[in-house]
């Protein structure tokens, strides 16, 4: 599930508390795996989403302890390894430019122009990912690859209620332990 639409000047939050994504996972309408057992301990797990300091904590969203309350080696190690998790998922994004370089300026188009481009770029770098891990080679020619990345040039013409909820608190510490107890 993507979310296309908003503004490269609004902030990660902002976009988030005015998007579908938020909306369903708050009237629990986002069907997501259910909790499970974490491995090598008794502790269950829900599946949540990564995010940075901009994001509040909910039991769907982690996001690292604070500086101020980094007061024990297991936050210290949660906060380690939630930024591990974020930079696999930035290296995904640096994987998409470089495939699709119209990604790595602002898209001169008409805005749904736009919003279309970006989506059939994320279906196509999940599609390039599927053909590299069944080992597909020159999946895709130079020409194609220069039509893709020249797309833009030939169509060019309030964040909610931040309080932490117990449940949420509870699940990353539980998280934190989860993580001292099973260092890489």
């Amino acid at each position: 599930m993507i979310d296309v639409g908003s503004y490269g000047k609004d902030s990660d939050g902002g976009i988030l508390s005015n998007s579908n994504i938020l909306k369903r996972l708050e009237n629990k309408t986002l069907k997501l795996p259910y909790p499970k057992k974490l491995p090598n301990s008794n502790l269950i797990g829900p599946y949540t989403f990564i995010a940075d300091e901009a994001f509040p904590l909910r039991t769907y969203m982690m996001r690292p302890y604070p500086r101020r309350l980094l007061n024990d080696e297991n936050k210290s190690y949660f906060n380690y390894r939630l930024s591990r998790a974020r930079m696999t998922i930035e290296c995904a994004f640096g994987i998409a430019a470089a495939k699709f370089r119209i990604l790595q300026k602002s898209i001169e188009t008409k805005v749904d122009n736009a919003d279309h481009i970006v989506k059939a770029i994320c279906m196509l770098h999940n599609v390039i990912i599927d053909l590299e891990k069944k080992g597909v080679a020159n999946y895709m020619d130079s020409d194609i690859s220069n039509q893709i990345n020249n797309l833009s040039s030939d169509l060019a013409v309030s964040v909610r209620n931040n309080k932490t909820s117990r449940a949420a608190e509870n699940i990353r510490s539980n998280l934190s332990i989860f993580f001292s107890n099973n260092k890489l």
